[in-house]
């Protein structure tokens, strides 16, 4: 089959007489497993989908266990682990997955999923013209590899966001995103998927987050919505002014301490109550001021009576931000 970026599709032409032999059962397999894996590659993208954690193997100390789980390669091909892969990580494996050189002690391995497909079920081959006893398979069972490798370089960082903020109207914002579909596709030179780093010496430390690729289902990308746009509508607390003062101990700052409170794009929020604390024993004059059409607080702050330097908090219901000022008491 041609993985290639944009395979040509063809599917049957049925006709009443259509003879559907083996070449014509393969043509629409083949038609459906391209369609398929371009939704796959260009709409969803490579990575992780669910499960398959790895860990140290409870019945095998030092050894490893690909727990069951879904992933998609860079082709589009689905990766199906249905049970538990125990592996030896010092062992490392050749690029179809069988063992190659010694065993290692040292250093960091990647464990990764390949794409493979095996035959299986034998079955009597009935057609005419084998001979007596010809078999051939009844399933391709599609059963993906474990890889254990040196890493190539440092683990792979996920997809940052664009060098600039896309253009807020409609029809420069449209023209933002068909220049992102007009790029090519990029050249697949390694198709598995990455699972864990596995650290050898002195133990197994594996580590199944840096360079691991996520495929996020629209259940994530939902609730990454909803918790994105809470964080668009909670107001930001941040300083204005009146840190790094100096008064006597007992006396009262010659400047107000200061927040300002804003919503996410910068817009002032009068209205908002900001609570100041602190724990050496000073007073503050109001203690809960609200914010005014500025989206200023301010507050006079006497100091305790202890000599050196003392510290208050400022805090917002509406935030969970917050902001420290400190002083020194002479």
């Amino acid at each position: 089959m041609n993985d290639g970026p944009f395979a040509a599709l063809e599917r049957n032409h049925f006709f009443h007489g259509k003879l559907m032999a083996v070449p014509q059962w393969e043509k629409d397999a083949r038609f459906h497993d391209l369609v398929r894996r371009h939704v796959n590659r260009f709409v969803l993208g490579a990575g992780v989908v669910r499960g398959l954690g790895v860990a140290e193997d409870p019945a095998a100390p030092g050894r490893g266990l690909v727990r069951p789980g879904f992933a998609l390669d860079e082709l589009g091909r689905e990766l199906v682990v249905a049970e538990p892969i125990a592996f030896d990580p010092h062992q490392l494996t050749d690029g179809d997955g069988e063992p190659s050189g010694d065993p290692v002690d040292s250093g960091e391995v990647v464990v990764g999923l390949l794409y493979s497909e095996s035959k299986a079920d034998p079955a009597p081959a009935l057609a005419p013209g084998c001979g007596p006893g010809a078999c051939e398979h009844d399933t391709l069972r599609l059963r993906p590899r474990l890889l254990v490798r040196r890493p190539a370089g440092p683990p792979a960082a996920p997809p940052g966001p664009f060098p600039g903020p896309p253009p807020a109207d409609a029809a420069g914002l449209h023209q933002f995103l068909a220049g992102l579909a007009d790029a090519e596709a990029a050249e697949v030179t390694d198709p598995s998927v990455p699972l864990a780093r596995i650290g050898l010496t002195g133990g197994l430390a594996i580590d199944a987050v840096a360079g691991r690729p996520l495929v996020y289902g629209n259940p994530q990308l939902y609730r990454l919505l909803l918790t994105l746009g809470g964080l668009l509508r909670t107001p930001v607390l941040r300083y204005a002014g009146g840190d790094n003062q100096t008064a006597p101990s007992g006396a009262t700052l010659p400047a107000p301490l200061v927040v300002e409170v804003t919503d996410a794009q910068g817009n002032p929020q009068p209205g908002v109550s900001v609570t100041f604390e602190t724990a050496s024993g000073g007073k503050f004059n109001p203690k809960t001021p609200a914010t005014n059409a500025q989206g200023l607080a301010q507050t006079a702050w006497a100091l305790g009576p202890a000599k050196g330097v003392q510290k208050a908090t400022a805090k917002a219901l509406a935030t969970a931000l917050a902001v420290t000022f400190q002083a020194t008491a002479k």
